[in-house]
């Protein structure tokens, strides 16, 4: 018996890692002889006040930052997160850190924020209240305490409705027209599978079907929750959600819904704003949900147009707790319901941490506000129907469930499967899609499933925004195709198909299709045999037939008006078959009958009671359940520890390496009894070690430790005490290092880079295949010639200076992955992208320009210099320093031309600011010194007085009067020359006298009579004749 935690069952963790990573299970949080369980709700009989089930921003409230995070908390390994089981001398060695508390409904009549709630609390053992998690009354708590203590307070306290500790949480992730122009589509057979990599033609969810009626709508907001985004990737930065009651980047709650500068969601891993993906998981979630269809671009999304918010709440490592998921919920469904944000689907790639109460309420407000929770089903390749993963198997209208496919429709070997559990498949093995720093990389995983599903539901919406999340889940399970290898092992046999999904809804309801995906169990059922099928579109109730042969005319009905797609068959006999068929109704009509399928009633649900039928456990650190409720005795099988039960069932294990190793039956429900042997045959067992009870007579279940050898294969006998039957919990954990796989091969997501871009510019993303905990960097050798230009933080290549495409377009670099005492090395060519420079300078011929030019004269010649070899430019003049002799030029095509007059006594000089552009917008400005060149004017007539036989006229200056010599005309014009002319154009003889200070002269003409008219007077003076 458990005393903290009597008739409840352990919690278990499941973490779920890409390939090539260990996979690892979270043994029970265990301190000495106690284990720390999932919590039972307890609500108090009272009515909930009026939106006690609603999310409000004044519930999202912080008042304390946590003393330690649950990475300090757990440690690095499982022995470390939970203590060595072994050790008894120890009873503490982990302590639960956080707890998620729900405070009754009775409280919040006085309780309306999380401030008002810090002094429920003041009398609590080591007890602070450090926020709320967005539902009323719903609480995140840190403890110094025991968890002895915190328990105690917590249920003997009348406030409380319901408390859970806070558990660590994981992505989901197993590494491993209608056409758009995107260059990657090709590689994207879940979306259109034309047999490519030597796929199934057809194996694919029928996008191009479905893009024919809509390829999406920004009006529909899909929630990842997840890692984060890389919302400047540029396939996927014109479908991020933008918050428009938020001013990104002041520091200030500008929409008052409690969280600062959500522009495009919020990082509760982090406790801020920006919710960028450091990981990588969610920004490939991401892409395969709404990467911009269409753009020459990358890849595209099910939807090429839609909203992704960000819900950042697993951090770089890709972990995360229930308490930050619970808040990254809440958010979404407050948006919706309190700020207008249509947000109707939330994405969820991840797993772990076991049932959650806090974690279920807020997937059920979601539902209330229509918002369809889309999960992965784990990638453990277990049944979910006898091992439930969380999320994915919360019993919900608004929770679907999916499992991984291949390119050839057969369910991934990793993927987690389960008849009654798991709704639906979708593609999951090699998924291209983003990744952060702008690049694209295949994964594998149920994480990569998950988001065509989401992605579907978000298309749907697209066409009919009225869907609720009821119809929603009717849609996506009624339109599956059936798949033969999913008989069995989802709720529908079947794997997505948005095409006929989005078809169905642009189109009337009809009469519905026959059911697809018809299974009975095989004897896994006690009593009875449990009956479940996919749901039909338009189908408003269920018959279910019978028959004791495969003969549908012999059927009989034996349920009929069924509104459920499930139906347990009470009526049946042991050890007997039967055949079940099902049919579809609404008010047009009734379908066809379903294919069959056959059900056993089995006299056990322990499928490994016979020693034969061991169940194989693989790894160093486990979790296992299962049951010996109809467990039998066989034949020459041992008495385990003295003790004679009879209801044993059998587990073989392989050591993956030598070491110490405990395997315990804590969180069992029931006096257990443990054996480990060695041996094939049940009557011929060497026992290595076995236990009644941990503490006699005070813990119940059993514990043993032994030196395991590597490779040695060893069986596990679980019996109950006298008979005792229940649920097991079995854990196993190996205290000794597993060599991982070796190092096979080096990835880097991406290897382009565009020419200009920064120091510091991300590359790629690195990912090694085998190994763990894997150490990159750049390694001498062949090929090594330019790791000087790069540089490796973690497992992100970066620039370590900018690059010109004009000078290089390629690079080598040598990098190399070590793996503990393993290494890899790999020479990789990064590509450098020709983006346009800038112009570079403006040169002029000349810069001079005569005070006597007249408009239109060309001063020079511009000519341009640019890194781009024939690129064209337009040159202008343009306003700004330097330009304040612009209005006297002009530029005709890339000549310099005058339009103004100049005068260099005012102005020796004039600037401008010529402006070279090129045709993608880009500019080079430069300022000009236009220098203007004197020219000798003449003198300026200062007086002139006309005479009855002349004038008299009188200059500015000095007359230039050297060889003055008025007989000799052909001499005067070099010097001296006056001519007097009438309006004819008639030479007037006339003679001049020149004044003493030769500044003027008086004209008579030689007559002696200046008729009255028009003359002109023509003065030259000086040699040129100006």
């Amino acid at each position: 018996m458990n005393i903290l935690f009597p008739n409840r069952n352990s919690v278990r963790t499941r973490f779920w890692r890409r390939r090539g990573q260990a996979r690892q299970t979270q043994a029970a949080l265990t301190g000495g002889q106690y284990s720390v369980e999932q919590l039972e709700p307890r609500y108090l009989l009272t009515a909930a006040p009026s939106g006690y089930e609603t999310v409000s921003a004044d519930w999202f409230e912080t008042v304390a930052e946590p003393s330690f995070s649950i990475e300090s908390s757990l440690g690095s390994s499982a022995t470390d997160q939970f203590g060595a089981l072994g050790d008894e001398s120890s009873s503490t060695n982990f302590e639960q850190n956080s707890w998620i508390v729900r405070l009754s409904p009775s409280v919040l009549q006085t309780v309306s924020r999380v401030s008002d709630a810090i002094g429920l609390f003041s009398s609590a053992p080591g007890l602070r209240v450090l926020g709320g998690l967005g539902l009323p009354g719903q609480l995140l708590l840190e403890s110094s305490a025991c968890s002895s203590e915190i328990l105690s307070y917590l249920e003997g306290h009348g406030f409380v409705s319901s408390f859970e500790p806070d558990l660590p949480i994981s992505v989901s992730t197993f590494s491993a027209t209608s056409t758009p122009n995107d260059p990657r589509y090709g590689d994207l057979y879940g979306l259109h599978n034309t047999g490519q990599s030597g796929g199934t033609i057809d194996a694919d969810i029928d996008a191009p079907e479905a893009w024919q009626v809509s390829t999406g709508s920004r009006d529909i907001i899909v929630g990842v929750v997840d890692t984060g985004i890389d919302y400047t990737h540029p396939d996927l930065a014109a479908n991020m959600w933008v918050n428009p009651g938020e001013i990104a980047g002041n520091g200030i709650d500008d929409d008052g819904n409690g969280f600062v500068d959500d522009v495009h969601g919020y990082d509760f891993a982090n406790n801020d704003g920006d919710p960028f993906d450091d990981e990588g998981h969610g920004t490939h979630v991401a892409g395969t949900i709404g990467a911009v269809g269409n753009n020459g671009l990358g890849v595209a999304g099910v939807n090429w147009e839609v909203s992704l918010m960000g819900l950042k709440f697993l951090d770089a490592n890709g972990s995360g707790s229930t308490s930050d998921a619970v808040q990254a919920i809440n958010y979404a469904t407050m948006m919706r319901n309190q700020y207008g944000q249509n947000v109707r689907v939330t994405s969820n790639s991840w797993g772990g941490g076991g049932s959650s109460n806090a974690m279920r309420q807020a997937i059920e407000a979601g539902s209330e506000a229509d918002i369809l929770f889309v999960a992965a089903a784990g990638n453990d390749g277990m049944d979910n129907d006898s091992n439930p993963q969380y999320p994915a198997s919360y019993t919900s209208n608004a929770v679907i469930s999916v499992a991984a496919t291949n390119r050839n429709d057969t369910l991934a070997g990793f993927s987690n499967y389960g008849a009654t559990s798991v709704d639906l498949a979708a593609p999951g093995v090699g998924i291209v899609s983003t990744v952060p720093a702008g690049g694209y990389s295949s994964f594998s995983g149920t994480s990569m499933a998950t988001p065509h599903v989401a992605g579907a539901a978000a298309l749907a919406l697209a066409v009919d925004p009225t869907l609720t999340v009821s119809q929603l889940r009717t849609g996506l399970l009624g339109t599956v195709d059936a798949v033969g290898g999913l008989s069995g092992k989802t709720v529908t046999g079947g794997r997505l198909n948005v095409g006929r999904l989005v078809e169905s809804l642009s189109s009337e309801p009809t009469i519905p299709l026959p059911p697809s995906g018809l299974n009975a169990s095989d004897g896994t059922t006690l009593g009875s045999v449990q009956i479940s099928w996919g749901s039909s579109l338009f189908a408003d109730s269920y018959t279910l037939w019978r028959s004791g042969a495969d003969d549908v005319s012999a059927a009989s009905v034996i349920a009929d008006s069924l509104s459920t797609t499930s139906y347990q068959d009470l009526a049946t006999d042991v050890n007997e078959s039967y055949y079940y068929w099902v049919s579809a109704t609404n008010e047009l009509g009734t379908s066809p009958l379903s294919d069959s399928d056959s059900g056993f009633h089995s006299p056990s649900r322990s499928p490994n009671d016979a020693f034969v039928d061991a169940i194989i456990l693989e790894g160093n650190q486990l979790a296992a359940s299962g049951t010996n409720i109809d467990a039998t005795e066989e034949s020459g099988e041992p008495t385990h520890a003295g003790v004679g039960g009879g209801k044993s069932v059998w587990w073989t294990w392989t050591s993956p390496a030598s070491g110490s190793v405990e395997i315990n039956t804590v969180g069992s429900g029931f006096d257990t009894v443990l054996a480990v042997y060695q041996g094939s045959r049940v009557d011929d067992l060497t026992r290595i070690t076995s236990n009644d009870d941990i503490d006699y007579g005070v813990v119940l279940q059993s514990r043993v430790t032994f030196e395991a050898t590597a490779g040695q294969a060893y069986q596990i006998a679980v019996d109950g005490w006298s008979g005792a039957t229940g649920s097991i919990a079995l854990a196993v954990t190996l205290d000794a290092l597993v060599a991982p796989d070796p190092i096979t091969n080096i990835s880097l997501g991406n290897s382009q880079v565009d020419e200009n871009l920064p120091a510091g510019s991300l590359v790629g993303v690195l990912e090694a295949a085998g190994g763990e905990n894997i150490r990159y960097s750049l390694a001498r050798g062949n090929g090594s010639d330019d790791n000087n230009r790069f540089s490796i933080s973690g497992n992100i290549l970066k620039t370590t200076g900018s690059f010109d495409y004009e000078a290089d377009n390629s690079y080598t670099i040598r990098v190399k992955a070590v793996s503990g005492d393993d290494s890899f090395e790999k020479t990789f060519v990064i590509s450098i992208t020709d983006r346009n420079d800038a112009p570079a300078v403006i040169l002029l011929t000349d810069g001079v320009v005569p005070e006597t030019a007249g408009v239109g004269t060309s001063v020079g010649e511009f000519t341009v210099l640019d890194e781009d070899v024939g690129d064209s430019h337009t040159l202008s003049l343009v306003n700004g320093e330097g330009s304040d002799g612009n209005t006297l030029f002009a530029i005709d095509g890339s000549t310099l031309v005058t339009t103004g007059q100049f005068d260099f006594e005012t102005s020796e000089s004039h600037s401008i600011r010529v402006r070279a552009t090129d045709a993608t917008g880009e500019s080079v400005d430069r300022v000009f010194t236009i220098v203007v060149t004197d020219v000798p004017e003449g003198l300026l007539v200062e007086e002139l007085v006309p005479d009855r036989d002349g004038f008299r006229i009188r200059f500015t200056g000095q007359l230039d009067v050297s060889n003055l010599d008025l007989h000799n005309r052909a001499a005067a014009p070099e010097f001296l020359d006056v001519t007097l002319r009438d309006t004819d154009g008639n030479l007037i003889e006339s003679a001049i006298a020149i004044d003493d200070d030769q500044n003027g002269f008086r004209l008579v003409v030689n007559n002696g009579v200046l008729d009255a008219g028009e003359y002109t007077l023509t003065v030259r003076s000086g040699e040129g004749g100006v």
